[in-house]
């Protein structure tokens, strides 16, 4: 029921049915990429954020030097893949 985008530099949630803006995280551009304990992960610039789905504040900021792409096997609490820019390719597990 929610749509994810960045929209002039913020990440944006949108009510997928309504097209209504629910919250703007001002500053923080980005891309969702998976979903952790019910919270957003944003791969924004060199970091990984931790945000809140429900309001858009940011929990955490994680830098990642290096990191090109951000994958995982599954949206909801998944393995995350991390590939470098020197070719090393990470696995996280979910705890």
């Amino acid at each position: 029921g929610v749509v994810y985008c960045e929209v002039e530099g913020s990440l944006k949630a949108f009510d997928a049915a309504k097209g209504d803006v629910l919250w703007t995280a001002d500053g923080l551009p980005g891309e969702v990429v998976a979903v952790r304990q019910g919270r957003l992960l944003v791969k924004s610039g060199g970091s990984l954020v931790l945000v809140d789905a429900a309001r858009g504040d940011t929990l955490e900021r994680i830098p990642v030097p290096g990191m090109l792409r951000v994958m995982t096997d599954q949206q909801v609490d998944g393995n995350l893949y991390i590939v470098s820019s020197s070719g090393l390719i990470a696995r996280f597990l979910p705890r």
